[in-house]
């Protein structure tokens, strides 16, 4: 008997209280309704989901708007668990993110519209720290031309027939296409980490724009208000852009390319010398690779690469030659120098094998620098072996008389020297400069054979 009063004074006190049927338990749950994952289906003009206590509370807040007074979420929560409501804290915040989702009202923190994706949206509507400093006003649609210079404007902007005109659709539409677009240049924007594309500036401030733009988006009259203000950035940003669409749909392959071929001719540019037009070629590729937008040359690239990779082909067959021919005189010089005598046998084979695998590998070079180093290896690797042969082959011998005795057979010591090293390049122009050449090459042999028997000119 007890109970039965308590609870008529209960619904004689708080007789707004059964409006309230849906229940929200935790900060969860609020974050679930806007997030707009809880879709509860009911009749309209039943009741259900707080839809008549919803309903009292937009009255009120439409009257304390026409009265130009302002509302805090403080005072909501205030309202509202007193008599003669008695509705508990997160029933209330949970019914204004109700409203926030259905875009009837919008709450304001520090003058700026909070979205319904904002973390801190929950905290404004019932933490006691933040919920005084929450405005909550009903949302206002954006004006007729407010809607009609915008959906003009998206129309001719993304060249399209048509676009959303509604209050609710359009700034929807706006916010979708500008996302879209931000991703988008965010992902070629990230090409640019790998190399140094042009215009990369532009890229980031179209991002930044959109962004300045989409910073708006809680609000759809600022919204709107802004993408008007910012169309004819919005035009300029779209033209200046359309030459790096361009480039990373069909023209990348081909910058890449040239800029490959910067890299794989950085030390052979010296032996590109001797060719005008590679050094024409590789000039004018790095001119239009320096260019901030080398959108029109890009067609001449081809043919600038095909020139100087004609030109390194070419050198560097003939290095190939010459380093062949190095091989064959090197393996003349072992085996002359072995004269067939089987104690030389183990050198002169591992020095074929030897030779056998530069043969293979120079088969498979690209680079002139290379081939001008595998010169010089052989050079060093066939002195020694020559030297130990020599050791073997001109072992002290000695000759028997008649009488018995045995006298040392004198070795001749022989000194090679290489082409090269005595008759070394040189542009001679006047009789002069050919006897003063050939007297140095006489001093140098002269020099030689003041300390060995022979001179041999390999």
């Amino acid at each position: 008997k007890i109970d039965t009063l308590l609870n008529h004074l209960i619904e004689d006190v708080y007789s707004e209280l059964d409006l309230v049927n849906t229940f929200y338990e935790s900060d969860a749950d609020i974050q679930a309704v806007l997030n707009n994952v809880i879709s509860e289906t009911t009749l309209e003009g039943t009741g259900g989901n707080n839809e008549f206590a919803i309903q009292k509370m937009l009255q009120w807040l439409d009257e304390r708007e026409m009265s130009h007074i302002p509302v805090t979420m403080g005072d909501v929560q205030k309202r509202y668990q007193a008599i003669p409501y008695g509705w508990r804290e997160h029933e209330i915040a949970g019914m204004i993110a109700q409203l926030i989702v259905a875009k009837k009202i919008e709450i304001r923190y520090a003058g700026a519209v909070v979205g319904a994706d904002n973390r801190n949206l929950v905290n404004y509507l019932r933490r006691k720290s933040e919920i005084d400093r929450a405005s909550v006003k009903r949302k206002v649609a954006p004006s007729e031309e407010h809607l009609r210079k915008s959906a003009i404007f998206m129309r001719e902007w993304m060249d399209r027939m048509s676009v959303p005109t509604g209050e609710e659709e359009l700034p929807d539409f706006v916010v979708a296409t500008l996302t879209d677009k931000v991703n988008h240049y965010h992902e070629l924007l990230a090409e640019y980490k790998v190399t140094s594309y042009p215009q990369k500036h532009e890229v980031e401030y179209a991002i930044q724009l959109l962004q300045d733009i989409l910073s708006q988006k809680s609000d759809s009259i600022a919204l709107l208000t802004i993408l008007i203000q910012k169309q004819d950035d919005l035009y300029d940003m779209s033209e200046d852009l359309e030459d790096i669409e361009t480039f990373f749909t069909s023209q990348r392959e081909i910058f890449d390319n040239a800029l490959k071929l910067q890299i794989d001719m950085k030390d052979e540019r010296h032996y590109l010398e001797t060719s005008e037009k590679a050094t024409d070629s590789l000039r004018e590729i790095a001119t239009i690779l320096a260019n901030p937008k080398p959108y029109q040359r890009i067609k001449e690239l081809p043919s600038l690469i095909q020139e100087v990779k004609n030109v390194h082909q070419e050198l560097l067959a003939q290095k190939k030659a010459e380093v062949f021919e190095n091989i064959q005189e090197c393996m003349a010089e072992v085996h002359t120098t072995a004269e067939g005598d089987l104690r030389a046998q183990n050198e002169v084979t591992r020095a074929d094998q030897y030779y056998t695998s530069v043969k293979e590998e120079v088969e498979y070079t690209t680079q002139i620098m290379k081939l001008d180093a595998m010169i010089r290896q052989l050079q060093n690797y066939t002195a020694p072996v020559v030297a130990r042969i020599e050791g073997l082959v001109r072992q002290t011998e000695f000759t028997v008389y008649e009488d018995g005795t045995e006298i040392e057979t004198h070795i001749p010591k022989i000194t090679r020297v290489r082409r090269m090293e005595v008759f070394p390049v040189k542009m001679l122009s006047s009789h002069q400069e050919i006897d003063d050449y050939l007297d140095a090459i006489k001093q140098k042999l002269y020099s030689k054979l003041d300390t060995n028997d022979s001179i041999k000119i390999n």
